[in-house]
């Protein structure tokens, strides 16, 4: 996790971080291939920071836990992830197109 910390602040694709972890046979939790949402999911964890979320709000720290990253970093990777655009937008130059 920290390594994939590193490599998407610095600036690398989420796809080519988890095309390399595909290559290197790194399985998930649950023993499966990661895809581009897993990885982005598992990534985005409270958790990995020490923090306590309800209901998409974070309530508290952690205590007594070994951190995976540090809150900015976590914090920065969340921004980073929330504003990266998925797909194409929808285009009005055709009938109908985007919607079909």
């Amino acid at each position: 996790m920290r390594e994939c910390y590193r490599r998407l602040l610095a600036g690398e694709g989420l796809s080519t971080v988890t095309r390399d972890l595909r290559e290197r046979g790194v399985c998930g939790l649950e023993g499966g291939a990661f895809s581009r949402s897993s990885l982005a999911r598992m990534l985005r964890r409270p958790a990995l920071a020490g923090l306590v979320e309800h209901l998409g709000e974070v309530m508290g720290e952690l205590a007594g836990v070994e951190l995976v990253v540090t809150r900015e970093q976590w914090q920065r990777l969340c921004a980073l992830l929330d504003g990266r655009k998925l797909g194409r937008p929808n285009g009005w130059q055709h009938l109908l197109s985007g919607v079909m």
